[in-house]
């Protein structure tokens, strides 16, 4: 694997960890309380980029594949709907899941591009999280 494409690798697998750790460290109360940026609870936040994750790995994997924008609200709406309160060790299962998926996947192609797109997915939606933690503390 070229050096680029293992450090976005290492990259998406650290982030993925902080995103884990921090589910399975808050309260119940926590893992209800709303990201003001998506308006859906943290465990919903959670549960859309595991999910959103997979269909990135799944599509950005097939040659010249995207995921347009379009695609991205479908997903969004869809998981707004239907997540309203996952459940956490669910919602830790298939986040370990798919990015063990995603890691074999980018290091068997070699793709910085996915692992690129798989961390700023994650890191956006880790830092959502950690905003509505910090409203609730002050």
């Amino acid at each position: 694997m070229g050096s680029k494409a293992e450090a976005d690798a290492e990259e998406f697998e650290e982030v993925t960890d902080q995103l884990v750790e921090l589910c399975e460290s808050i309260s119940e109360e926590q893992w209800d309380r709303r990201c003001p940026g998506e308006g859906w609870s943290i465990g919903a936040v959670a549960h859309h980029v595991a999910e959103a994750n997979r269909l990135l790995a799944e599509r950005l994997a097939q040659p010249l594949g995207t995921v347009t924008d379009e695609e991205m609200a479908v997903i969004n709406a869809r998981d707004a709907a239907s997540l309203p309160n996952p459940d956490r060790e669910e919602t830790v299962l298939v986040l370990r899941e798919v990015a063990d998926q995603a890691l074999a996947q980018v290091r068997e192609r070699d793709d910085d591009r996915l692992a690129r797109r798989l961390t700023q997915h994650t890191r956006g939606h880790l830092e959502s999280i950690r905003r509505a933690l910090a409203a609730q503390a002050s």
